[in-house]
């Protein structure tokens, strides 16, 4: 084999594993945007039922701890989401400099996910107030 094909051949690996972890960045980031408008659907659900005027007591002080919990889990997610970009845009940003070809840009979805973080953590601070007190925070 020659020198020529090998870096050919090099040339050819490197662009498939371009393509593989694009594809995977393409699904992963997809299937964050599903979950998120999930997320945004069930908070906003929870927040409109819980200012109505006719739930007990047990269901408005019990509401708010599962906004908490699940903005907790939302920021874990939003904290994994932000490391694997990272760790895709290092890899992409290494695999196009040896193309020789400018690296894709991954600053939207980076903040993106900062956005989400930021808000999940807001919903968790205000689900932790709700819960403890109920009483002043909400309409008796």
């Amino acid at each position: 084999m020659t020198a020529e094909s090998k870096d050919h051949e090099k040339m050819d690996v490197l662009k498939m594993q371009m393509t593989v972890y694009m594809d995977v960045y393409k699904h992963h980031l997809e299937l964050f945007l599903k979950v998120v408008t999930l997320y945004l659907v069930i908070v906003g659900g929870i927040f409109v039922y819980l200012f109505r005027q006719d739930i007990n007591l047990m269901t408005r002080r019990l509401l708010p701890a599962v906004l908490a919990l699940s903005s907790i889990v939302s920021c874990l997610g939003c904290l994994g989401t932000r490391s694997w970009i990272r760790q895709i845009e290092r890899e992409v940003t290494r695999i196009s400099n040896e193309l020789g070809i400018r690296p894709f840009p991954f600053l939207g979805p980076e903040r993106l996910t900062l956005i989400m973080l930021v808000l999940s953590s807001g919903v968790f601070v205000a689900g932790l107030l709700l819960s403890f007190f109920y009483k002043f925070l909400l309409i008796q």
